[in-house]
């Protein structure tokens, strides 16, 4: 096996464009990278994913009508080593370098991870400065944030408590079961119901921000300035560890948004309790994405607009989540910790 070095994502799609690729990990985010090969032109680049979860073995992954096959870490035995490229898809990455030097020793098969991409990615990161559309501020002045599920931790409490330290002149708006109506989407109720926290506001962070404006903030998100700089600009998002936008990550809007009624709204067709009464856990990273591809979105860490968001890199909020790396500059505005807790 040869473990590359970290690659930036143009290396990898570089990489990419003269192999085939086995992904190796079917969970969440290696589903969600099916999304970005499609994005990149190089769908039919990749031939497989691999699994040490043997139950999953002979099955498949779908994306736009391809069953992609699910083989074994040995099966990958069965490629020419010279026309195959691995990708860790797995935030175990470590463990699956691991297992993967066992099986392929003396093998030269290329191995890398998406995460350590991300790392790559973050530490390069930078864009001008914060979009100016209007010589005065049109986004609001509030921060919005939510809580369900009983007390908060005291860590979170002091959180809260320092944003408004930094932003006393902003209106801060928690939103909860005394002044929402959780039962307004399916989706959302069903994950209220089952004491998912994680995932309860994904569909009310955009159904606020596009009644009243504002920016809307994860408990877990740690500002490092004031955000009055990104009040010139109608929407805004950001790009986390999962190299895409993650509405999680903070996000600001004018009211009446559309491309903000867009993300919502798609919510209307979801449910989080499947038939079986197992629940779906696809991120809400994964859920956007599947709009904004609609609009142009791209895979590479770039500012870029997006159906009228401004979408901004990794630096704006700081980290990837998925190794913990932290990379703070004055085009960081916040960090944001992401505990991935709806993850697990």
């Amino acid at each position: 096996m040869i473990r590359l070095k970290p690659l930036s994502i143009h290396q990898l799609k570089e990489l990419i464009k003269g192999k085939k690729v086995i992904c190796f990990g079917t969970g969440l985010q290696g589903q969600r990278v099916a999304m970005y090969f499609y994005i990149w032109g190089l769908e039919d680049n990749l031939i497989a994913y691999a699994d040490n979860n043997r139950s999953k073995v002979g099955g498949s992954v779908s994306y736009q009508g391809k069953d992609i096959p699910i083989i074994s870490a040995e099966d990958i035995l069965n490629y020419d080593p010279d026309k195959i490229f691995i990708l860790i898809t797995s935030i175990y990455y470590e463990q699956i370098y691991e297992g993967l030097n066992n099986i392929l020793s003396g093998v030269d098969i290329q191995v890398a991870s998406l995460d350590e991409t991300s790392d790559v990615e973050l530490e390069s990161s930078t864009y001008l400065a914060p979009s100016k559309e209007n010589d005065n501020p049109i986004i609001p002045k509030i921060i919005h944030y939510a809580w369900f599920g009983g007390n908060k931790p005291e860590s979170i409490t002091r959180n809260i408590e320092n944003w408004k330290k930094l932003c006393p002149d902003y209106e801060f708006i928690e939103w909860n079961e005394s002044n929402y109506d959780i039962k307004k989407n399916k989706y959302m109720y069903q994950a209220y119901q089952k004491q998912i926290w994680g995932f309860v506001p994904d569909y009310l962070r955009l159904d606020v921000l596009y009644k009243y404006g504002g920016i809307y903030l994860d408990t877990d998100i740690e500002l490092i300035k004031k955000p009055d700089q990104l009040l010139f600009q109608k929407c805004f998002g950001c790009i986390d560890g999962s190299l895409t936008m993650n509405l999680g990550s903070g996000f600001g809007s004018v009211p009446n948004m559309d491309i903000i009624r867009k993300l919502r709204d798609y919510y209307d067709d979801c449910k989080f309790v499947r038939q079986d009464g197992s629940v779906d856990k696809t991120s809400c990273g994964t859920h956007s994405l599947k709009v904004l591809i609609k609009y142009g979105i791209e895979i590479n860490n770039k500012f870029q607009n997006v159906d009228g968001m401004n979408i901004y890199p990794m630096i704006f909020q700081g980290k990837n989540q998925h190794s913990g790396k932290v990379k703070v500059t004055d085009k960081t505005f916040w960090i944001h910790h992401g505990n991935m807790s709806w993850f697990k």
